[in-house]
């Protein structure tokens, strides 16, 4: 019987005034290892919970403190190379956050901080700077931004 995969859940968010996606840099990890902020879920834990966790632990963005235009959950995606499905959300966020201090206050096991970097970066660097899982939903993102109306 396979084992159950492992769900880790994220959140690209999307600055509408710079027109970038944050992405992160996990600490100790090779140069090319960039992911949108993401972690596993708590049981019991919504994945949109989550995911709104592990942002704010990963870079100290409250999503309740942000002027949100649209959030929409994207289509699961499978890992495929681990047992591992990644749950995402995109927020689209009129609050201007490019020259935001972040910072990162989940720890690894030897102590430092989960991230060391950020970068915000235009949706079409996602597919060569992320893992393949979170590459794949890039052009249904791209189409998301694109129709994107304030809500009033």
């Amino acid at each position: 019987m396979p084992k159950t995969p492992v769900i880790t859940c994220g959140i690209y968010l999307y600055d509408k005034h710079s027109e970038k996606i944050l992405i992160c840099h996990p600490t100790d990890a090779s140069w090319k290892s960039w992911s949108i902020p993401k972690g596993l879920k708590d049981e019991g834990e919504e994945s949109f919970i989550a995911a709104a966790r592990e942002l704010k632990e990963e870079t100290g963005i409250d999503l309740l403190k942000l002027s949100i235009l649209k959030t929409e959950q994207l289509p699961a995606v499978k890992y495929k190379k681990q047992n591992k499905v990644l749950e995402s959300f995109l927020v689209i966020t009129e609050t201007s956050l490019e020259k935001e201090k972040l910072f990162c206050d989940s720890l690894t096991p030897k102590g430092k901080p989960e991230i060391d970097k950020w970068a915000w970066v235009e949706p079409s660097v996602i597919s060569e700077k992320a893992h393949e899982s979170q590459a794949e939903n890039i052009n249904l993102i791209l189409r998301i931004i694109q129709n994107a109306k304030p809500i009033y």
